[in-house]
């Protein structure tokens, strides 16, 4: 809730909204905002880069044990190409692998968003399918058995 000011103002801004072929915010409301994402994202983050805000790192349509799909958005131009987006990813993904969560990440990309493909690429990505503009990414974690939950009695 203490981020929902910044990540607003993020994914409000024209470059946001450019890069993820919308013409106009999803809210206008920065309550609004933090609700979505709170309901969208199973696990979400802000980026911070020496105590100061980036960005925004989630997970969603979250299949335990055996994909996620991923946002990232840098939000501040100059934090940009600096190795912030990649160090969040390679963070999260650890924590992914500890954790047996997922074994397959899956991204969505505007087919025309060259920047970000490149980005994904050079993390491993590969492409797997190109749907209605979007091209369909996917990162494959290093194999891991998965552990059943357990159920308390």
């Amino acid at each position: 809730m203490f981020d929902a000011r910044f990540i607003h103002s993020g994914f409000v801004s024209d470059d946001f909204l450019a890069a993820n072929g919308l013409t106009r915010p999803i809210t206008s409301s920065r309550f609004l905002m933090w609700w979505w994402i709170r309901k969208t994202f199973i696990f979400s983050y802000c980026i911070l880069v020496n105590g100061r805000r980036a960005g925004f790192i989630g997970l969603h349509n979250v299949q335990p044990c055996a994909s996620a799909e991923m946002s990232l958005a840098l939000f501040e131009k100059d934090m940009r190409r600096k190795g912030h987006g990649s160090g969040a990813f390679h963070l999260l993904v650890r924590d992914l692998q500890k954790h047996q969560l997922a074994k397959k990440i899956v991204v969505r990309v505007a087919s025309d968003n060259f920047i970000s493909l490149s980005f994904w690429k050079k993390l491993g990505f590969e492409e797997v399918k190109r749907n209605d503009g979007a091209i369909i990414l996917l990162y494959t974690a290093h194999p891991y058995q998965c552990s059943r939950l357990k159920r308390f009695s």
